[in-house]
């Protein structure tokens, strides 16, 4: 219980006009938890309530005839007196400690009250005549819970600040390493995109002075694997800058893994073992993002064995029967890439999979980030086992395809089908080489073409064959146009120019997600660029099916 100190002034003035209130007066004062004190005008402690010996734990009998002093210190006390014996109208606050019989201290807060229309015959020296003068009240209250929570509070408040200034000094370091690293990046691009494309020149130069070798078609294949090399350079870019979205194809790793292996090699002084088992399951990949996590896996090896060393690549199928690894049972690819190099520390591996850290002076600190990035884009799962100076083992787990949606295409169908007779398409897209290039095509493939360069201009070709009477089967349309309208708003449009026609999204940017949305849209197909003959006469034989 506690007592307001204004209740306490409106009880003593009825104590002093009516003694009949001393008993209630008396049980309120009592039973207050704060330390309530009567002093003369010399300091002398003249009456207490019992919160003054259980706070203190000094008893009655010794607190009684003594000076303020034992239990404030004399410059507390001091203080209280020359402030209570001024004619204040209202209770004085003060802040000091209160001593306890053990000699520690507690922090308190002090109120100083006159306590009025009583007199006595002593005066403190230097006061006066000794006439008339003044007694006291002291309530004190114990604050050290008080005092605990403002410094928690404080202390709080610092943490906060130093966190503060902690985020900010990240943010700074982590803008300088992202800066180095696409510095990195766009070096280690500009370098394999030059390679590739002096081959692709070289070739195509060839070929123009009538080189004999073209004639069993080697230079137009060495042409063509290099451009789908710098499809993959750029493909595996766009999975860095911007998290694309897989688009997945059924493989067989078992015929897929060696030659990715083989073109990926870091090469130096590093061997590479391949041990494929038997039965391995179809997978769904998408085979770029694939090779770009086995490409970095590789490198993240040779880095380990100094360039010198053994590798080993392990693929064998494995059965979750419970869930492991954050995926549930089922039937997974096991690929492991194991080296015997530097190893990596304990308080170090729960970091290794973050972007842009790194323990090497040269190293982006992208790499393992891109590879666990591209796993889980997989739904798949990426664990590493790892002894110092012995070396580590970092195994992929890919699900396996689901029965019956994966389908192999023998790979002798390339650009071996044709079009039905007179099927009618419009392709519109920006740039002019490649409505050009598919227009050649698709004329080979026996398709009656129109081609233009952004949205308006198509729906005003479908609209004015579909009031013809001769509208278009395709619109092949090409979602991004810098100075028109996109494929997104010719496909709103086209439901009332032309609704039989059927539209196919065409995009350079894996991360627009069209391979998983494209139906929802209202589309009836999704080719991603570039693409060879093979997957556009795939895309369009499917979408001429589903009319």
């Amino acid at each position: 219980m506690s007592v307001d100190q204004s209740q306490l002034d409106y009880r003593c003035e009825e104590f002093t006009t009516d003694g009949s209130q001393l008993p209630r007066l008396r049980q309120m004062v009592e039973f207050t938890a704060d330390l309530l004190i009567l002093v003369d005008v010399e300091g002398i402690i003249v009456d207490f309530n019992r919160s003054v010996p259980q706070n203190t734990g000094f008893p009655r009998t010794r607190i009684y005839g003594q000076n303020l002093c034992m239990l404030f210190g004399q410059d507390t006390a001091e203080e209280m007196l020359r402030v209570g014996l001024r004619r204040f109208q209202s209770a004085v606050q003060l802040i000091g400690n209160c001593r306890r019989a053990d000699g520690s201290e507690f922090p308190a807060e002090i109120k100083v009250t006159r306590f009025p229309n009583t007199t006595t015959k002593a005066a403190l020296p230097g006061h006066g005549p000794r006439n008339r003068t003044w007694a006291m009240v002291i309530s004190a209250r114990d604050i050290t819970q008080r005092r605990k929570r403002e410094r928690a509070l404080q202390e709080s408040r610092e943490a906060v600040s130093r966190l503060q200034h902690e985020v900010e000094l990240r943010r700074a370091l982590q803008r300088q390493n992202h800066i180095e690293s696409i510095a990195l990046l766009a070096g280690g691009i500009a370098h394999d995109l030059n390679n590739i494309l002096g081959a692709v020149y070289s070739n195509i130069e060839l070929m123009q002075i009538g080189e004999t070798a073209n004639t069993d078609g080697i230079l137009i294949d060495d042409a063509k694997d290099g451009l789908i090399k710098a499809r993959d350079v750029v493909t595996r870019l766009l999975t860095f800058a911007k998290g694309g979205t897989p688009i997945l194809n059924p493989i067989k790793p078992q015929e897929w893994l060696p030659q990715a292996i083989k073109g990926l090699s870091p090469g130096g002084g590093l061997t590479i073992k391949i041990d494929i088992h038997d039965d391995l399951p179809v997978i769904q990949v998408d085979e770029a993002q694939l090779a770009q996590v086995i490409s970095n896996l590789l490198v993240n090896a040779q880095q380990a064995v100094e360039s010198v060393g053994e590798v080993n690549v392990c693929a064998k199928p494995v059965t979750n029967q419970t869930p492991k690894n954050g995926l549930p049972p089922g039937e997974y690819l096991s690929i492991a890439v194991t080296d015997q190099g530097c190893g990596i520390p304990a308080e170090l591996r729960e970091r290794i999979f973050e972007p842009f850290f790194t323990t090497k002076i040269s190293g982006s600190g992208l790499g393992l980030s891109t590879v666990y990035r591209i796993i889980k884009a997989h739904g798949g799962a990426l664990t590493v086992d790892s002894v110092p100076d012995q070396g580590s083992c970092f195994t992929i787990l890919l699900p396996s395809a689901i029965p019956n949606t994966a389908t192999l295409l023998p790979a002798d169908t390339l650009a071996t089908h044709v079009l039905p007779s007179n099927t009618r398409i419009l392709v519109m897209d920006d740039e002019p080489r490649v409505r050009n290039a598919i227009r050649t095509v698709l004329k080979r493939l026996g398709a009656e073409v129109t081609i233009c360069n952004h949205g308006e201009a198509a729906i005003e070709h479908l609209e004015r064959a579909n009031n013809e009477d001769c509208p278009y089967h395709i619109a092949l349309l090409d979602l991004s146009v810098p100075n028109g309208r996109g494929g997104l708003w010719a496909l709103e449009q086209l439901h009332s120019a032309s609704p039989q026609t059927k539209a196919i999204a065409c995009s350079g940017y894996t991360e627009a997600r069209m391979g998983e949305r494209f139906n929802v849209l209202g589309f009836a197909g999704y080719i991603p660029k570039p693409f060879t003959i093979q997957q556009l006469t795939e895309t369009l034989t499917e979408a001429l099916k589903s009319s």
